[in-house]
């Protein structure tokens, strides 16, 4: 199966830019409840990945959170791009199952580093889940 099935394309999708400052990274992610979000550069290429745990490091670390501190900083300051690499556009549906036991998201690239979007794990969780309760049910019939 192509994963370009399961993919949510980036123009439906909330990321950030490497260049975004923190106090507006904070808020957006706030206001989103979201634990994760990609990030991008302004060119679309996919930068890495920050996570709540990422501003949490970086304000334990200074040990401020006002505005005026967190807006002389970016979030390409804090994110650690070994998190969460990349899937490319022609990887395989088993290697994205690898890479959603331990993130919430897979990011994908094209073959030129651009952001195209991502794949969910409630989306292959949910794509197996109706596969397994389909073959039950024809079992049945």
């Amino acid at each position: 199966m192509n994963i370009l099935y399961f993919i949510h394309p980036k123009d439906e999708v909330s990321y950030l830019t490497s260049t975004d400052k923190l106090n507006a990274a904070v808020t957006r992610m706030r206001q989103n409840r979201f634990t994760a979000i990609p990030v991008i550069t302004k060119k679309g290429e996919y930068f890495g990945t920050v996570s709540d745990g990422d501003f949490l490091h970086f304000i334990l670390e200074h040990g401020r959170t006002d505005d005026a501190f967190l807006e002389k900083f970016t979030v390409a300051d804090i994110v650690d791009k070994k998190k969460n690499p990349p899937a490319k556009v022609g990887s395989s549906l088993a290697a994205i199952m690898l890479q959603i036991t331990d993130q919430n998201f897979v990011p994908v690239i094209d073959d030129r580093g651009v952001f195209i979007g991502i794949i969910t794990r409630r989306d292959i969780i949910k794509h197996f889940s109706e596969k397994s309760a389909a073959k039950k049910t024809s079992e049945k019939e």
